[in-house]
């Protein structure tokens, strides 16, 4: 990068900036690290179908993690789950880079050290169970959300509607649903279909010229309200 900068012309490069993408922020609360087949974390027995080890997921936690840590610009007190062994070679590999082979890299001063808790999911299989379903949850449960983004394969799903995003900075609906669960989402996305019928039906009364002028400067939502929902039906 520094050969880059110094090779490009005067007007080329301005500023540079280092930016750590090992891990996606799904909205403001929560984030996650891409593992392919992080299966066998929860089933190591699967590792042979999968053609992958759960040493090479945790690597993978620890990558995704420690670039967490260096975009808060925190270096964390980090405990874990005694009896979970992926957890403890989590800790051990989080603790191994950011305090002995890369101290220097993961020393913010006197910046706070916020705890870094480690469990095991598979140690407690009942919370889930006795948790609502949100809406979020269900989608990611029954299509998968990856990337913030949903593949839809059924063949009564429109061809541009087969991949959608789901982003809650983007799609105001999504925003305000993400932990409602199935009822409240069904009475939502009800009004949601009587909203836009209603915009419909009006956009299709065109009988002056300011109908038409309308029509020019509400078509861009009329078009987003559509795709959206297209989307959550």
């Amino acid at each position: 990068m520094a050969l880059l900068c110094r090779s490009s012309k005067p007007t080329g490069i301005h500023c540079l900036q280092e930016f750590y993408g090992d891990f996606v922020a799904l909205d403001v609360h929560h984030f996650m690290v891409p593992v392919p087949c992080n299966e066998v974390l929860i089933n190591p027995r699967a590792a042979a179908a999968f053609g992958a080890s759960e040493f090479e997921a945790v690597d993978r936690l620890v990558q995704g993690l420690s670039a967490l840590f260096l975009a808060l610009r925190r270096r964390p007190v980090i405990r874990y789950q005694r009896t979970s062994d992926a957890a403890k070679r989590l800790a051990e590999g989080l603790y191994t880079l950011t305090y002995k082979q890369q101290p220097g890299v993961f020393d913010f001063g006197s910046r706070s050290s916020p705890v870094v808790l480690l469990l095991d999911r598979t140690d407690d299989p009942l919370t889930p169970l006795l948790t609502q379903w949100t809406y979020q949850a269900m989608i990611h449960e029954l299509i998968g959300i990856r990337d913030n983004r949903a593949v839809l394969t059924s063949s009564k799903v429109a061809e541009q509607y087969r991949e959608v995003v789901v982003d809650p900075a983007s799609d105001d609906f999504y925003k305000r649903h993400l932990y409602s669960n199935y009822g409240e989402v069904g009475l939502s996305v009800k009004e949601l279909v009587d909203k836009f019928s209603t915009a419909s039906a009006q956009h299709k009364q065109l009988n002056s010229l300011e109908d038409m002028r309308r029509f020019v400067l509400e078509h861009s939502d009329f078009s987003r309200a559509q795709s959206n929902v297209t989307k959550h039906v």
